[in-house]
């Protein structure tokens, strides 16, 4: 079973609502065998727990842009000024990508 595989159905798995390690082997179940997806516990797992900790972050991006107050599209610079107090350097980019998705893709 392939991480790509594993990722999808953790993506697949946060639009029903529940992104946990019992309801993403279940999801897998419809397509794999039982021991295919024991063979893959590890596998599972690490991808939940990535999924979750990118959820956490682009929550805590989302959070401290509030915060902030000034649309991303008005004031970039000021933004990312007040941004980079929050977060290190090398997030940065990552940062700027989840601002940005946030404002143009549509706010929760």
């Amino acid at each position: 079973m392939s991480k790509t595989t594993v990722m999808a159905t953790c993506f697949k798995s946060i639009e029903n609502g529940d992104l946990t390690f019992d309801f993403v082997v279940e999801l897998l179940t419809e397509d794999y065998s039982p021991e295919l997806i024991d063979m893959s516990k590890d596998l599972i797992l690490q991808c939940v727990q990535r999924v979750q900790k990118e959820l956490e972050f682009k929550e805590s991006v989302v959070v401290c842009y509030r915060e902030i107050g000034i649309n991303i599209l008005v004031d970039k610079r000021t933004v990312m000024r007040a941004l980079s107090e929050y977060f290190a350097k090398t997030e940065m980019t990552h940062v700027y990508n989840v601002v940005m998705a946030y404002e143009t893709v549509g706010k929760k």
